[in-house]
């Protein structure tokens, strides 16, 4: 008898030392990233020279990309590098660029992109926040162009770049610094804005933006699927802290459950959920508000990382990035309006962080008055008669979508 109970203590104990061995396996694999970037061609034809050999690259097949190696495309060709963290971009044909910097910590806290354009053009569309040391950096002719969450294209023959979304800072050999906004075309010659619509290419555009909304469908419906995905095993993932926060943050209004749910919570479990956290706004960062569901669960995880983070620094960031989703969101043509509003909310209870040493944060700001004053139709009209010409044009289509929203 005894040694009977003795063996059903044994299953008991196994069965217990396996159910969190499973819940261990599942939480690392859910942080687990393939932290490597590729190239892929996708038309024509390409090469690609390492250290110690050059090879030819096959169509659709991807090639893991390391520092100091060289890409090149021939004519009438195109390839695309996959950063590893999802941000693209896309050599055109005669195009050559070399890989200086690639670097990404699996929690994707730490981010280090740097690559050098050495022939004709490339388009660029980045997803990720950047702070504190991380970087996604493109160099043309001495010039160094640091991104926020932007697209943009370059132009190496031309001596060009332009903005499509966002803002780009631009730093040449001298430190001198320049920011350019959407609808700026910046001359790398003069290190100035200049008028060059002539050399602009409409084509190359209109196909890369075309591509980018293919590509975010893409990563859309990537993401839901991860969301939805279903085991065997699923109730051991559901006893884990990371899914619970999950799951509270893909509610509507999760603010006073989440509150609760993390007090609860020992510091080493705290900090995990947290972790957790800043890898999940991260991962969804690249919704722009075409999916509701997804671009709540952005919101919510900014808001509560803010309000639990002692770092001024961090909170400026996610503030500064949620102004650029509401530049976003009023660029749709019909645009939600809970979303919108939601958005307002989180930006005006966050208005201490908004840095307006940018001229793009603060052309918002100030439109959006988030100094405090009450957002009505006469004083958003006051607003908009203060800022220049230049911003008028710029987010004009955007200040309609605004005060038709105000004027209801």
């Amino acid at each position: 008898m005894k040694f009977f109970k003795n063996k059903i203590f044994l299953t008991i104990l196994t069965g217990i030392f396996l159910l969190f061995s499973l819940q261990f396996y599942f939480i690392s694999n859910s942080f687990k990233r393939d932290t490597n970037s590729y190239v892929m061609l996708v038309d024509g034809s390409a090469t690609l020279a390492t250290s110690w050999e050059k090879k030819i690259l096959q169509l659709n097949k991807k090639e893991k990309i390391i520092d100091g190696d060289v890409i090149n495309t021939l004519s009438k060709s195109l390839a695309v590098i996959e950063w590893w963290d999802k941000s693209i971009t896309r050599l055109w044909e005669n195009t050559r660029v070399v890989i200086k910097e690639n670097f990404v910590s699996e929690d994707l806290s730490k981010m280090n992109i740097s690559f050098e354009l050495l022939k004709w053009k490339t388009w660029s569309n980045v997803i990720s926040i950047f702070s504190w040391d991380s970087y996604f950096k493109q160099e043309v002719k001495w010039v160094s162009a640091a991104v926020r969450g932007t697209v943009f294209e370059a132009n190496y023959d031309n001596e060009y770049m332009l903005v499509h979304k966002h803002a780009l800072k631009l730093t040449n050999s001298a430190w001198e610094t320049k920011e350019i906004v959407p609808g700026q075309a910046f001359s790398l010659k003069t290190f100035s804005i200049e008028d060059i619509k002539e050399i602009l290419d409409d084509t190359f555009q209109k196909i890369n933006k075309q591509l980018d909304d293919e590509y975010m469908k893409q990563l859309r419906e990537n993401f839901l699927i991860s969301l939805q995905e279903t085991n065997p095993l699923n109730i051991i993932e559901k006893l884990s802290t990371e899914n619970k926060a999950l799951r509270i943050l893909l509610d509507e209004n999760p603010k006073q459950n989440f509150d609760t749910f993390l007090w609860s919570l020992d510091d080493e479990n705290k900090k995990k959920v947290l972790w957790y956290l800043n890898t999940l706004w991260q991962s969804v960062n690249f919704e722009n508000g075409e999916n509701s569901t997804l671009y709540n669960l952005k919101l919510n995880t900014r808001e509560n990382l803010v309000e639990n983070s002692t770092d001024e620094q961090y909170k400026e960031t996610l503030v500064r990035y949620t102004m650029y989703d509401l530049a976003d969101l009023l660029h749709f043509e019909n645009f939600d309006t809970d979303m919108l509003q939601d958005t307002l909310g989180f930006l005006n209870t966050n208005k201490e962080y908004v840095n307006n040493e940018s001229s793009y944060t603060k052309a918002i700001s100030d439109i959006l008055l988030l100094n405090g004053e009450n957002i009505n139709l006469e004083s958003l009209k006051q607003k908009i008669s203060d800022i220049d010409t230049l911003w008028q044009d710029i987010i004009n289509s955007s200040l309609d979508k605004a005060l038709d929203f105000l004027n209801k």
